[in-house]
């Protein structure tokens, strides 16, 4: 079986930077001369309510260089969608100021969309493409992430936010946070810090930034979660074993098929256990799959009833062999119960997150538990 090696952390993940950084830059521009901090606050915060007004207009782009950006209405449909989407969870409210002199702290509690679980639901729908795209038809290259242009990173992780956000149903978390403003001129101005960023995303781009965002058992999940719809074809190449049987008959494939199609039906997993000691973890898992012994034990007992027969002696080689594939058809459709094997499955990390690096057990458990079957088959 084909194993990922690398775990890409999403590529467009530096726009999503740029977008809040830019906020608070905005906002400095659109804070007017005001007499009181909290009048201040409530005025910039205001802006991320109404996204599509004029004045709000050059809060986003999709620049992190500080060259020259694009403003809101500049950016392709489905940035504005995403970002629309992003902040309609968004509101805030001012629990208390100070002020000092020429500078003051205002303490505020903003309500949004709960980072965390957007954050892990825009990860695991990459990681799933990722694993789509390693797994998919090798002969056909695919082009390198890294060279794809600034808008198509862009758009990439724009597309990511705005399925996520369509797809599912995000509860709100409060993030509280001091803003420090100064004052100038008889103007308070909120100043560019970290803190901003926070209350705005929700730490949403630090979260995404993150390698060990997703556990072990999230990355395990993913993978498996991906057996449940994959074709027969799918299967049959990513365990690469087209020629399951290995037999030279004609029906051979069919017979495969047949065999990709009930495993698909019965499969199912459970994760009984994480052990995890620094970079290595090992996942226990219960995988329900076709019980193959079952399914050779009645095609051995076909045999032996067919092999009583006047017809297996009077047969030649070509008429035995299509009738050995009809039996094996049979005690396949006849047998194909479910059985539940135990597998544990290797994972390290790297920088660049949790990766599955030995896949032997799992492939076999998938292949309905075949090498027992087999040897179970050979000594009956």
């Amino acid at each position: 079986m084909k194993i990922l090696n690398k775990n890409k952390l999403i590529p467009a993940v530096l726009c999503t930077c740029t977008v809040a950084v830019l906020v608070w830059f905005g906002i400095a521009r659109h804070v007017h001369r005001l007499n009181a901090p909290e009048k201040a606050v409530r005025d910039s915060l205001g802006l991320i309510e109404q996204l599509d007004s004029k004045d709000a207009a050059d809060l986003f782009a999709p620049s992190a260089s500080g060259a020259q950006s694009a403003s809101f209405s500049d950016l392709s449909d489905t940035g504005r969608e995403a970002l629309r989407a992003y902040f309609s969870g968004f509101s805030f409210r001012i629990l208390d100021s100070h002020i000092d002199g020429e500078t003051a702290a205002v303490d505020v509690e903003a309500t949004g969309f709960d980072a965390d679980a957007l954050a892990r639901a825009i990860r695991k729908t990459q990681l799933r493409q990722e694993y789509n795209e390693k797994f998919s038809d090798t002969s056909t290259e695919t082009p390198d992430e890294d060279d794809l242009s600034g808008e198509g990173q862009e758009d990439k992780v724009f597309t990511l936010m705005k399925n996520a956000l369509s797809d599912g149903s995000f509860q709100k978390t409060e993030t509280s946070e001091t803003l420090h403003l100064t004052k100038s001129r008889g103007s308070w101005t909120v100043i560019s810090d970290s803190a901003l960023r926070t209350l705005l995303t929700g730490g949403l781009i630090e979260k995404l930034n993150d390698p060990d965002l997703l556990s072990p058992d999230d990355v395990l999940s993913v993978y498996l979660d991906r057996y449940k719809t994959m074709s027969p074809q799918e299967w049959a190449a990513e365990l690469n074993s087209p020629n399951l049987f290995q037999t030279s008959s004609q029906d051979s494939e069919q017979l495969s098929e047949l065999f990709y199609q009930k495993a698909a039906s019965v499969f199912k997993y459970t994760i009984d256990e994480v052990r995890a000691e620094g970079s290595v973890a090992q996942v226990s898992t219960q995988i329900t799959v076709v019980d193959m012994s079952s399914v050779l034990s009645s095609y051995r007992q076909k045999l032996i009833a067919y092999a009583k027969t006047t017809d297996s002696i009077t047969a030649d080689d070509s008429a035995l062999s299509s009738k050995s594939v009809s039996l094996l058809r049979e005690a396949l459709e006849e047998n194909a119960d479910p059985k539940t094997v135990s597998v544990s499955i290797r994972l390290e990390n790297s920088k660049s997150g949790w990766q599955i690096v030995d896949t032997s057990g799992l492939t076999n458990a998938l292949l309905g538990d075949m090498t027992a079957a087999t040897d179970l088959f050979h000594e009956s």
